[in-house]
C-alpha cells in the first residue's frame, strides 16, 4: 500500500501570534532525517521542526455541499477531480483534490489549496516560499528547486525530491498575497511529473484566483 506523502503547511499560528510557540499537535512528531520510520503526511513550520504523521489523519471524503467553502476558483485539466479532504480549520483551511479513480490515501496526483488569513501582514509570498524551502534543508532533504515566476507578492516554483526512494515526488507550488491573506495552491505528482503535466499545471495554477468572499465556516 502506498503511503500518503503530503506537505501541509501549519505556520500561521506562529507568524500571527508574536513569539508564541505552538506545541506539537497530537498525532504528529518531529522528523528525524535518519529515522527508519516512513512518514505519511509532512507539516513544515517556520518557527519549529518539520513535523509528520505516521498515518493519514483524515480518511473520509468531503461532502460536495461543503465545496462552497473553498475560497479559490480552481481550474482543472479536463479530467474529473473530486475533493477528498477538507480540514475545516478557519485559521488555516486546507483542501485536497484527487483525480477520478484515486483516493486521498492512494494517489499519484493531488491538487491542494491553503489559505492563511492576515499572513500578508507578517510575510510576503516570496518570504513564505523561502521559509518552505528552508524547512527542507534544515531537515537534511535536498529537493531540486526551480523558480518559475517570482515577485514579492506572487511566486510560482517547483520542488522535486528525486533521491528519497518511495517518498519521491514533484510539486508545482504557487503562493500569492491578497488583502485578506496569503493563498497557496499546489499540484503534486509522484514519483515524478511529466513535461506535459508541468506545462498544463503551470498555466492552471497561474489562472487560479480567489472566489467572491463567502460567509460561514470556510472563512
Amino acid at each position: 500500500m502506498k503511503n500518503r506523502y503530503l506537505l501541509l503547511t501549519l505556520l500561521v499560528t506562529v507568524l500571527l501570534q508574536n513569539a508564541v510557540h505552538a506545541e506539537v499537535p497530537v498525532g504528529l512528531r518531529p522528523v528525524d532525517a535518519n529515522s527508519k520510520t516512513q512518514c505519511v503526511e509532512y507539516y513544515p513550520q517556520p518557527d519549529g521542526p518539520l513535523l509528520c504523521s505516521e498515518q493519514a489523519l483524515q480518511k473520509s471524503a468531503v461532502d460536495p455541499q461543503d465545496l462552497k467553502y473553498e475560497r479559490l476558483s480552481l481550474r482543472f485539466d479536463g479530467r474529473p477531480w473530486q475533493a477528498g479532504f477538507w480540514n475545516q480549520q478557519p485559521q488555516s483551511p486546507v483542501w485536497e483534490y484527487v483525480v477520478n479513480g484515486e483516493s486521498i490515501n492512494h494517489w499519484t496526483e493531488l491538487v491542494s489549496t491553503h489559505f492563511f488569513p492576515n499572513l500578508q501582514t507578517k510575510a510576503t509570498a516570496e518570504q513564505f516560499m523561502q521559509m518552505n524551502i528552508a524547512q527542507f534543508r534544515q531537515q537534511g532533504l535536498t529537493p531540486a528547486i526551480t523558480i518559475i515566476r517570482q515577485s514579492p507578492q506572487d511566486v510560482l516554483y517547483e520542488w522535486a525530491l528525486t533521491n528519497a526512494g518511495t517518498e519521491n515526488q514533484d510539486e508545482l507550488q504557487r503562493i500569492f498575497s491578497t488583502d485578506e491573506g496569503i493563498y497557496m495552491v499546489r499540484y503534486t505528482s509522484r514519483p515524478t511529473m511529466s513535461v506535459k503535466n508541468r506545462l498544463i499545471w503551470t498555466k492552471l495554477l497561474l489562472e487560479t484566483m480567489p472566489k467572491v468572499k463567502t460567509s460561514g465556516k470556510g472563512n
